[in-house]
């Protein structure tokens, strides 16, 4: 009986070491994900501990769509009380799980926005690679969609084949995580991680394709088609029908695409005859796509809109609902996001309309040719230049609520002192460019520095430099 008992804790101490490796590395997976993940992970993660706890803030209006979603709405700009929920790469599937979950944390918003891209109304992009990697939803939900998405997402394995990658994700077997796992050799991404967590925070939720990269083509796209699989139909109604239980209103609106597109008759009467049946069949629901396509250059590629152009849409957006976005007040959260967006902008005259009627200071040092052309540009953002000091060519860019310099300034050579009760004295190094300053005066933050050049006969350039 010894020998027996000796043999089999020979074969137990065996076993544990030859498998300690891989329990080690899921071990290690399972407690260390910011170090591999990517950023879109890492947002995915702050996405769920919003939707699974309950937000000391009331939300009164909440965006639930895919990246395109994500991308475009800016809640600093339509609303301090709007919260971007958008998940890259998601179905109408995993939207009514994330907007289910956090409904049953919160209290339900006024109003919720869907926007969806044709293509997840075919399929479940990432299901796998980042839902169930990242462990987005809770195990009831996990099996709630394997079981109710049939083929969606058990297409390449089965029914089973899908339960048991479940169970891999679950426990964070090493064979699911080993791309993520070899692509962060080399690097850690933490810092990357917590940065983008600290964007997705800033902005209310929104994180994907934030910058100014803009998209290049010379081709057209075609859009000749719109079709949509039952389930995610199915789906779209249990969200609707979640809101009417807690007397939500539903706004469907549909992103525009890059001005490329060439889309065909049958295909926009199909998605106008799709969204339709939904405002038809409920209540309070609301359907727009006026703004069907966009320049280029306000994305960031086919599909997601830019910095530029989440700001020409959430402008858009405000100017269509104003029932629902009637406050023209910036809070100091939104104007914080503002600034980090401000801070981002490549373009001369987007950081004006970016500035536009908000409580900042914009100052600028030129001679009088160039603040004469910079002015016949920023007049249309119902902006003037006034003189500080001619001599030493300071100007401060007026609008109707920023009439006056809140900061004393002393001009040197090459440069001006700024200096305010509550903002340390900035000393601000200038040349023979058009110097930009711009100031956050609800913060009392010194917000980004601009140069632009000036060309005599072509004004200032479009770009900075």
């Amino acid at each position: 009986m010894r020998d027996i008992f000796f043999k089999i804790s020979k074969l137990i101490i065996k076993c544990t070491l030859v498998t300690a490796p891989i329990w080690s590395l899921s071990l290690y997976l399972a407690t260390n994900q910011m170090h591999y993940w990517n950023p879109e992970m890492a947002c995915l993660d702050w996405n769920k501990s919003i939707t699974q706890n309950h937000q000391d803030k009331y939300y009164k209006t909440i965006v639930i769509g895919d990246s395109a979603s994500n991308s475009a709405y800016m809640p600093e700009v339509i609303s301090d009380d709007m919260l971007n929920l958008s998940v890259l790469g998601i179905s109408t599937v995993e939207g009514y799980y994330i907007l289910d979950e956090y409904l049953q944390n919160n209290d339900a918003p006024e109003d919720v926005f869907l926007s969806f891209s044709d293509t997840h109304f075919t399929y479940m992009s990432l299901f796998w690679d980042e839902i169930m990697a990242g462990h987005r939803f809770s195990a009831s939900d996990s099996l709630d969609i394997i079981n109710n998405a049939g083929y969606e997402v058990t297409e390449n394995t089965g029914v089973v084949g899908a339960y048991a990658d479940y169970v891999a994700y679950s426990l964070y077997w090493p064979s699911k995580f080993m791309t993520q796992l070899t692509n962060a050799l080399g690097e850690d991404r933490f810092i990357a991680n917590e940065a983008a967590v600290q964007q997705a925070v800033l902005h209310n939720g929104r994180y994907a394709y934030i910058g100014n990269e803009e998209f290049v083509t010379v081709q057209n796209k075609e859009y000749a088609y719109f079709g949509a699989e039952d389930v995610y139909i199915d789906y779209l109604d249990k969200m609707i029908q979640l809101c009417q239980e807690k007397g939500i209103s539903v706004h469907f609106v549909k992103v525009p695409v890059p001005d490329n597109a060439v889309m065909t008759d049958e295909y926009v009467q199909a998605v106008n005859d799709f969204y339709q049946s939904f405002v038809d069949k409920y209540d309070n629901v609301t359907y727009n796509w006026d703004m069907l396509t966009c320049p280029c250059r306000y994305f960031a590629d086919e599909t997601h809109l830019n910095n530029d152009g989440a700001y020409l849409f959430s402008t858009y957006i405000k100017d269509v609902f104003p029932e629902l976005f009637s406050d023209n007040t910036y809070s100091s959260s939104q104007m914080l996001s503002i600034d980090d967006t401000i801070d981002m902008e490549t373009a001369t005259l987007d950081l004006f309309k970016l500035v536009g009627e908000r409580d900042y200071t914009v100052l600028v040092q030129c001679d009088p040719d160039q603040a004469e052309s910079l002015e016949s540009n920023i007049i249309n953002y119902g902006m003037l230049l006034n003189a500080l000091d001619e001599e030493e060519g300071l100007y401060q860019a007026i609008n109707v609520n920023v009439m006056d310099c809140n900061y004393s300034v002393e001009c040197g050579d090459g440069y001006v002192d700024v200096n305010g009760d509550e903002l340390e004295t900035y000393h601000w190094e200038t040349d023979d460019l058009i110097d930009i300053l711009v100031i956050d005066n609800t913060n009392n933050k010194i917000v980004t520095t601009k140069k632009v050049w000036y060309k005599e006969g072509n004004g200032i350039s479009f770009y900075f430099n």
